[in-house]
């Protein structure tokens, strides 16, 4: 039997059983643990000694494309809050108004746009 990562199952002992039940299921599953050698467990250090750039490389690749940094993009708050008036269920809320209104239930149609301009704030 194969384990992920392509290990057999002999190089494992068993060291307990766990029972768990699941509704009217019983299952007994083996605990396992690694037995000796099983090649590259634990994982072993690599020996590169080499850790990383030089000051000198680090430079000159920053010189070519720039420091290693994201940009910092801040959305004006208008754009946020039309964003908001955007979504999916928002939409459909604003359709709804429109037909409340065009159908002559005006306090129905206040009520739907009181309840969307509180949950656009609350998710601000």
């Amino acid at each position: 039997m194969a384990l992920p990562g392509r290990v057999s199952i002999e190089r494992y002992q068993t060291i307990g059983k766990l029972q768990t039940l699941n509704g009217a299921n019983r299952a007994t599953v083996d605990l396992l643990e690694p037995s000796g050698d099983i090649g590259a467990w634990p994982a072993k250090p690599m020996k590169n000694s080499v850790v990383g750039l030089s000051s000198v490389e680090a430079q000159r690749i920053r010189a070519q494309v720039g420091p290693n940094a994201t940009p910092d993009v801040a959305i004006h708050p208008v754009r946020l809050v039309l964003g908001k008036f955007m979504a999916p269920v928002s939409v459909l809320l604003e359709i709804a108004i429109v037909l409340e209104l065009a159908l002559g239930e005006y306090v129905q149609g206040s009520i739907i746009a009181a309840l969307l301009v509180f949950n656009t704030a609350l998710g601000l």
